[in-house]
This record gives structure tokens, C-alpha cells and sequence, in this order.
């Protein structure tokens, strides 16, 4: 597995949060993400604990959920008749 760098961390850190600022101006993706944060935590956040968090992350964490994510199973979602078999990327 590939390591990332404290740079590359801190640019999507700077990215997630550029975003989460841009999107307080779009009432359609301010309204989009209410509704993930409430469907996945069941709780809505200020975008200041939003960036707390965001600021937070560590190599640690992101290590972490890579290798969560490369222990898990494939999972496949297609639409459209050319779609491939899963067994056929696997």
C-alpha cells in the first residue's frame, strides 16, 4: 500500500474544508449536506466543528481507514447493459 505524505494530507485538508465554505453559499448543497450529516450521525453540525474536524485527521486515522477499506469486501454498483460481471474485475 502506497503511503501518503503530510503535504498531500494537508491539501485535502484544505480542500475538504474550501469546499464545506464554497457550499455555504449554494442553498442546494448546504441543504444536500444537512441531510447526509443527519442520515449518517443523526446530528448536524456547525461548519466550525465541521472544520475542527476536518483540521483533526491524522495519517493515523487515514492508515486506518485504508486498510479497513482493502480488508473489506468489493462491493459493485452498475447500471447499463455493458456493465461487467463482478466476477469479472475481481
Amino acid at each position: 500500500m502506497t503511503s501518503i505524505s503530510d503535504a498531500e494530507l494537508n491539501d485535502a485538508k484544505n480542500n475538504l474544508k474550501t469546499s464545506a465554505l464554497i457550499a455555504l453559499d449554494d442553498e442546494c448543497a448546504l441543504a444536500y449536506e444537512m441531510g447526509t450529516q443527519l442520515l449518517m450521525t443523526r446530528q448536524k453540525f456547525s461548519i466550525e466543528d465541521y472544520l475542527k474536524q476536518v483540521d483533526s485527521t491524522t495519517l493515523a486515522d487515514v492508515k486506518s481507514l485504508g486498510s479497513r477499506m482493502m480488508k473489506s469486501k468489493i462491493a459493485l454498483a452498475t447500471i447499463g447493459q455493458n456493465a461487467p460481471y463482478l466476477n469479472d474485475i475481481q
